[in-house]
């Protein structure tokens, strides 16, 4: 026959081991729990960072964009300024006849090719300014205008004096060649664009009714 005991048994050395370690295997429990969120929530802000990152380096990589109507008046300038040349060349040695295609073809594309590409090229000198600040916009129009114009004038003359028995055009002597250089003689117009874009930045901030008054 069983009995059953009254009094209750007296926890041991066991029992209250036992006890001791469930608090510190539910706070360890928490801790982990509470580190292993931290380290998540950490990596996503990396990643979200990273991304973030990589977002704004694409945006900056990523080339402005062109205008379709700008590339294709220029590459219609510069191909007129090729027609106009090649005409000239034509008229030169009367290949044309009596007829007067060549004239009126003169008269049409130098009436609008050159002003169409100078205009072209003063639609985004105000931003290119601000961009880059006057000193360093009028360097870089001297280094891609009047570089060019000087270079290739120096080789035009030193290409008539040492083609001067092959060519009927004669050398210029150095006040000539010097004063042809400041009038703009040969390819006028890279000095002509670059007077002008410097005109273009010094105006740039008055209203448009002045400029044109």
């Amino acid at each position: 026959m069983w009995t059953i005991p009254c009094n209750p048994r007296s926890p041991t050395r066991d029992d209250e081991a036992r006890n001791t370690l469930q608090p510190q295997a539910g706070a360890s429990a928490a801790l982990l729990k509470n580190y292993a969120d931290g380290i998540a929530e950490e990596s996503l802000q990396r990643s979200s960072s990273a991304r973030d990152d990589g977002r704004k380096q694409s945006e900056k990589a990523k080339p402005a964009s062109r205008s379709l109507l700008i590339d294709a008046v220029r590459g219609m300038a510069i191909s007129l300024v090729a027609l106009g040349h090649t005409n000239q060349g034509i008229q030169h040695r009367g290949w044309w006849g009596a007829s007067n295609v060549g004239a009126r073809l003169d008269s049409v594309i130098y009436a609008f090719h050159m002003p169409a590409f100078f205009f072209v090229s003063g639609i985004f000198l105000c931003a290119s300014v601000q961009k880059r600040g006057p000193g360093r916009f009028t360097l870089e129009r001297l280094r891609t205008l009047i570089y060019p114009y000087v270079l290739w004038s120096l080789i035009s003359e030193g290409s008539v004096r040492a083609l001067l028995h092959f060519v009927s055009q004669q050398p210029l002597t150095a006040k000539q060649f010097v004063i042809n250089l400041l009038l703009g003689h040969g390819i006028w117009f890279l000095p002509a664009l670059f007077v002008c874009q410097m005109l273009g930045m010094a105006l740039r901030k008055l209203p448009g009714a002045v400029i044109l008054a």
